[in-house]
């Protein structure tokens, strides 16, 4: 394993010094940045700094033990962090939601943190798992668990629901897809 890197190199941004090619990749919050991971990726924003410790100990913990829970407080940019996290990782991803508003929400941050990325739907209106990521409704996607493809990543926003049993069998229907899938939840209330 290499060096761990921080700031913006860990989330593969290049600052105007570090830019070899001579184009300047701006590093102000909320400016487009290039990623050097991804080229022709667009980042639009940068993690704070306590974002970014939260996105490291979970890829951390997942190259570890292949799950877990990140715990945030409401405020604190999850839906961020979780986009930020899944564009890390890397691989076919599935973000769990229990209500419509934040399928709208995630998939919008996350398609602006990860600018290349092809997103698709699952909710009761549109059943696509095309994209690169896929956010979907727990409740409308519970019914076709045997329409699911294997994801290398299940992110479960708001994860204290996790223990219901639509969502337990939604992830173990990843699991068995993939036995090697990793699991991260995000959530403000961990009880």
């Amino acid at each position: 394993m290499g060096r761990v890197r921080s700031g913006p190199e860990r989330l593969g941004l290049r600052s105007r010094a570090a830019d070899a090619s001579g184009r300047a990749a701006d590093a102000c919050m909320g400016a487009a940045a290039r990623s050097a991971d991804r080229p022709g990726a667009i980042l639009a924003m940068l993690l704070r700094p306590y974002q970014s410790r939260l996105v490291s100990r979970a890829v951390s913990a997942l190259e570890a033990h292949g799950n877990t829970l990140a715990v945030a407080p409401t405020g604190a940019g999850k839906t961020v962090m979780l986009g930020s996290l899944a564009g890390e990782v890397g691989g076919k991803t599935l973000v769990l939601q229990h209500r419509q508003e934040l399928v709208a929400q995630n998939m919008r941050k996350f398609k602006t943190i990860n600018g290349g990325a092809k997103c698709s739907l699952w909710t009761a209106g549109t059943k696509s798992f095309r994209g690169d990521a896929t956010f979907a409704m727990v409740q409308s996607l519970y019914g076709h668990l045997d329409e699911m493809p294997a994801f290398d990543l299940v992110i479960a926003d708001e994860a204290h629901h996790c223990a219901a049993p639509t969502w337990l069998s939604v992830i173990e229907r990843a699991k068995e897809l993939n036995p090697a899938v990793k699991v991260a939840g995000f959530t403000a209330t961990p009880s």
